[in-house]
C-alpha cells in the first residue's frame, strides 16, 4: 500500500508542477512535460517490481505457514 500512496503522491507533484509551470511560462511547460513522460512511467515501473516482489515473498511465507 505504501508504494503505491508513494506512486500517487508524484502523480499529484507532478501535476501540480505542470499547472504552476503553465501559469509561469515559457520553457519550464516544456521541464514539467518531460518530468511527466520520464519520471511518472519509471515511477510506476518501480512500483510494478516492487508490488511482484513483495507477492512473491507474501506467497513464499504462505506456503511455508501451510506446511
Amino acid at each position: 500500500m505504501s508504494l503505491f500512496m508513494i506512486h500517487l503522491a508524484i502523480v499529484v507533484n507532478t501535476l501540480l508542477n505542470f499547472i504552476d509551470s503553465c501559469f509561469q511560462g515559457g520553457l519550464r511547460i516544456l521541464y514539467s512535460l518531460l518530468f511527466i513522460l520520464f519520471i511518472n512511467p519509471l515511477v510506476l515501473f518501480v512500483f510494478d517490481k516492487g508490488s511482484i516482489v513483495m507477492i512473491k515473498v507474501s506467497q513464499a511465507y504462505a506456503k511455508t505457514k501451510v506446511n
